[in-house]
């Protein structure tokens, strides 16, 4: 019976709208766990662990874009180091990558540190943190914006 109830997972979780659907659960979990404004209007995993996002936003703090990602193609290169907080994504191809960030007078600190600073670790120092890998990162028609 187990069997049979992973094998229809795994069938329905190969349809890009249940895994779209699946990115909007995480999205609103993560903006209202962490206070956050993400979203993210289609995903797509394959089962060699190629995954695709489509039109992602982040905005930041005052609800300006923070960052945007028109298309994002990358692969999870292994499974059990993305479940223990340190995935390798091999390659990451950006397309259409807006980077907006932004110091803002009142705040002291630019609006990118703030919106990482939100997914900071806890006061359990036991706890390893969180490393993002890539062995290479290409961006394509995109637009990366400083103001200080």
């Amino acid at each position: 019976m187990l069997l049979v109830l992973f094998i229809i997972l795994v069938i329905a979780f190969s349809f890009p709208s249940v895994q779209t659907k699946a990115a909007q659960w995480t999205t609103s979990y993560l903006n209202d766990s962490y206070d956050t404004d993400i979203s993210i209007e289609k995903i797509h995993v394959s089962y060699s662990g190629n995954v695709s996002l489509e039109n992602a936003l982040a905005l930041d703090h005052r609800k300006d874009t923070v960052i945007f990602v028109k298309n994002l193609e990358t692969s999870i290169v292994s499974f059990s180091d993305l479940f223990n907080g340190q995935p390798d994504l091999g390659t990451v191809d950006l397309d259409g990558l807006y980077l907006n960030i932004h110091r803002y007078k009142e705040d002291g600190r630019d609006n990118l540190s703030l919106f990482i600073d939100k997914f900071g670790s806890s006061d359990n120092s036991s706890s390893a943190p969180f490393i993002l890998e890539a062995s290479e990162l290409n961006v394509t028609n995109s637009h990366i914006i400083v103001f200080d």
